[in-house]
């Protein structure tokens, strides 16, 4: 199915705004998208209009709810995704061997962890972290930005089955997993050391939206640095178990036999019914501010927006606001003012406005970055340009990125070539400019492909050596060791196979 045409059915199927019951600040729009079974998860990207959400086998699907179209879609080979809590970005399982980070609003890749058999991701709630599990059990933890891997942890010696779901604490202090034999543990997030485990029948865990507790259907568990406790809730507490929490307005959000139910964290008080859905809800999130829960019923399809709060004296003053922006130049913080007033009324003036301001702003960008030679990130910034409103200028201007781009793109893959190169990985290196030449012709780079794919020859013998000398070393039989570290050496000779041999010779003296 084309993107168009998906388009084309979002806007045919997207629903009129639907009021609430009688009394209740709320309204929702339902976008009739999905097959049976479908979507599922769903998460609201902080400060943006997009929603995450499984929108089909094997793939993770943003919509954008305010221009009421696609906005991305990405291939999941586990159906796995983690949105970053500043919205920066959405890190999503996207084959069997890599996580890769997108970033709003042009959903450009922004990063890519190469890892074996990765099955989920998790941020951290400050964002400094990104937790990735694998199928073997562990559980790597990158440090963000740089996406270095930080530290690692296993659930388990042996035995301890494929890693099915993982969460920090809303405070970030504790991590916890859970595996497919029905066990679980966590760790201590301050310094990673492993509390204990602790049984979870369901393969699942989900820390309360306060952090008292840890919910690893049906069982509840306390946490606290040296220990895990069970637990049994006070009375009335269970149905707040999977609870969705807004700091910011002391919101607690549920749900309960196909409705959304709003209580005040503080004192349990409903603050009434938002709305009610024509199915059951499978997912839902609320969007940190409490202005918006997203909710996915999989049964009919459907993904609903509801809009938490509005009034007409609101959307005045968002779009006063938005006006006076504009008359200043500054699009970006327009467009946010126009996108909150829609929020709150949807109207022919307001979604001109939004076109408008959404345009100037990523072509601002666009120019900034073409001007500091980024030509990518130029062409990114106007492709979502062009998202909020067909212009011809722009789009020749998209034409003249392309083709700065492909001689950009062209330069940075053979630059990557050489650093892939300069850490022997041949195989790699080789495979960067293979995918230079798909953009230009190049006879030296050819030659130099050639070569390279030649040298990951020796390479695979190389690794196989280091491998065996390694697994020699270990189990201290240190003459084997010499042996294949010494083969390493003659097939390429690495500062790593150095060090390797003079280790095993040192004790092979002994």
């Amino acid at each position: 199915m084309t993107r168009t045409y998906i388009a084309l059915m979002f806007l045919i199927c997207a629903g009129p705004l639907r009021p609430a019951p009688a009394g209740a600040a709320a309204m929702t729009s339902d976008f009739k998208l999905f097959r049976e079974g479908f979507p599922r998860r769903v998460g609201i990207v902080p400060g943006t209009a997009f929603t995450v959400c499984i929108g089909a086998p094997g793939e993770v699907t943003v919509l954008d709810k305010d221009l009421g179209e696609l906005a991305a879609s990405f291939p999941s080979s586990e159906e796995n995704f983690s949105v970053s809590p500043d919205g920066r970005a959405v890190a999503v399982v996207t084959s069997s061997s890599a996580v890769t980070l997108h970033s709003p609003p042009s959903w450009e890749p922004a990063g890519e962890i190469e890892v074996d058999s990765p099955r989920s991701a998790a941020f951290s709630p400050d964002g400094n972290f990104l937790a990735v599990g694998r199928a073997a059990d562990g559980i790597y933890v990158y440090h963000l930005p740089e996406l270095e891997r930080y530290y690692t942890v296993f659930l388990g010696d042996s035995g301890a089955g494929e890693l099915k779901e993982m969460a920090f604490s809303p405070d970030g202090r504790f991590f916890a997993a859970a595996s497919g034999n029905r066990t679980g543990a966590a760790w201590d997030a301050s310094d990673w050391h492993k509390i204990g485990d602790f049984k979870a029948p369901a393969s699942s865990v989900k820390f309360t939206y306060d952090g008292r507790f840890l919910a690893a259907a049906p069982e509840v568990y306390s946490l606290t640095p040296r220990k895990i406790k069970k637990e049994r809730l006070p009375e009335g507490e269970e149905r707040f178990l999977g609870a969705k929490f807004s700091k910011e307005k002391d919101l607690l959000v549920t749900a309960e036999n196909g409705s959304l139910l709003l209580f005040n964290a503080a004192t349990r008080f409903s603050t009434g019914t938002p709305v009610s859905f024509p199915g059951a809800i499978s997912e839902f999130d609320l969007s940190p501010d409490g202005k918006f829960v997203a909710t996915a019923s999989t049964p009919s399809g459907t993904l609903s927006v509801t809009v938490l709060e509005g009034g007409a004296e609101m959307y005045v003053l968002e779009l006063q606001a938005g006006l006076a922006l504009s008359a200043e130049g500054k699009h970006e913080e327009a467009l946010a003012m126009y996108l909150a007033a829609k929020a709150v009324e949807d109207t022919p003036e307001i979604n001109g406005k939004i076109a408008d301001a959404g345009y100037r702003a990523f072509e601002k960008s666009s120019d900034a970055a073409a001007a500091a030679g980024d030509y990518d990130a130029a062409a990114a910034a106007l492709r979502a340009a062009l998202r909020y409103r067909p212009d011809e200028e722009g789009k020749l201007k998209l034409r003249d990125l392309a083709a700065k781009t492909g001689s950009s793109r062209f330069s940075g893959l053979v630059a990557a070539a050489a650093e892939l190169e300069g850490e022997y990985e041949y195989g790699k290196a080789a495979a960067k400019l293979r995918e230079a030449l798909a953009i230009k012709a190049d006879p030296k780079v050819s030659a130099r492909a050639g070569k390279l794919e030649k040298r990951e020859l020796l390479a695979v013998k190389y690794r196989k050596q280091l491998a065996q000398g390694n697994r020699a070393l270990k189990k201290r039989d240190y003459g084997a060791a010499v042996t294949f570290f010494t083969k390493a050496v003659k097939l390429i000779d690495t500062p790593e196979a150095r060090r390797s041999l003079e280790e095993a010779r040192n004790n092979f003296r002994r």
